[in-house]
């Protein structure tokens, strides 16, 4: 992936979590399995945009279930075709 669509994501990310501070109360802990070595390299450039794990997992599914609504949405129109 580009280092531009990670900083994009990153950008994304930050204005998510201001946003998301409103519902925090609404958040569900999950307990997650990460390999250390890749935790470790997150925390490392994550940090320097003062973006945590969760908010930055919390941004990627929301993401994802846009990806797949799209797709979704798609596959109805070309079966209607």
């Amino acid at each position: 992936m580009c280092i531009d669509k990670y900083l994009s994501l990153f950008d994304n990310v930050v204005s998510n979590f201001w946003k998301g501070l409103t519902t925090l109360a609404a958040m569900k802990r999950q307990n997650i399995s990460i390999e250390p070595e890749v935790y470790e390299q997150f925390c490392k450039y994550a940090s320097r945009h003062g973006i945590k794990l969760s908010t930055w997992i919390n941004a990627q599914m929301k993401e994802f279930i846009e990806d797949q609504k799209l797709l979704d949405e798609l596959k109805e129109q070309k079966k209607r075709l």
